[in-house]
């Protein structure tokens, strides 16, 4: 029995019907016998009335019901683990995972102890069948001990070349990147979602800064 009062629990979610109260949908738990809602906020992929479905607990309301979601990092990761069976452990692991709200991809920080190319590995297992249960794009990146290079997998799809240079402080777990400025946009991303979301798999704040080159 799954215990509903410990966030994060990936559970299968029968959808029942869109809640009267909150824009969203009832759902049925039958692992935990219980009712749940699941916001359109909390959506990551098209649920339709009569269709079993994955969500991740999120917590217990006022009313008894149970919050569900499908575009917390817990998701994502159950998800992940889901699809990889007990001896990929030793090609894989999962570091890091960072969705911002609003944004239509996932980043995830994967990495290997066996020399194997993680990114690669999760790419042609995992990508095709993640998709079934989520409509956003998910990014795999290499978790790398050396910060400058993290930083500069990071902040995909920049080209790692158009980094110029990465000033990172540590004490005040704070960089500064400088790009060159035809990349600067890619960089950023649109509201500079794709900054935020590297900051989230980092967890250290990011200064970004176009290098202005002079035409010839």
């Amino acid at each position: 029995m799954i215990d509903p009062r410990l966030p994060g629990t990936m559970v299968i979610a029968y959808i029942q019907k869109p809640d009267p109260f909150l824009p969203g949908f009832r759902a049925y738990l039958p692992e935990i016998c219980r009712r749940a809602i699941l916001p359109n906020r909390n959506v990551s992929r098209r649920n339709r009335v009569g269709e079993f479905t994955w969500a991740v607990i999120m917590s217990e309301m006022d009313d008894g019901n149970v919050l569900i979601s499908q575009n917390a990092a817990q998701y994502f990761r159950g998800l992940i683990e889901c699809f990889l069976c007990v001896d990929d452990s030793e090609y894989v692991e999962v570091k890091r995972i960072a969705h911002v709200a609003g944004s239509k991809f996932v980043k995830v920080a994967v990495t290997s102890s066996s020399g194997f190319d993680p990114v690669k590995f999760c790419r042609e297992k995992i990508e095709g069948q993640i998709k079934r249960y989520t409509d956003l794009k998910m990014i795999f990146v290499q978790h790398e001990s050396d910060i400058i290079q993290y930083i500069k997998n990071s902040l995909y799809p920049c080209p790692k070349n158009s980094i110029r240079e990465v000033i990172y402080r540590q004490r005040d777990r704070k960089a500064q990147v400088f790009v060159e400025e035809k990349n600067f946009p890619l960089c950023i991303g649109k509201g500079g979602v794709n900054v935020v979301s590297a900051v989230k798999l980092l967890d250290i704040a990011l200064v970004v800064e176009p290098i202005v080159t002079e035409k010839k």
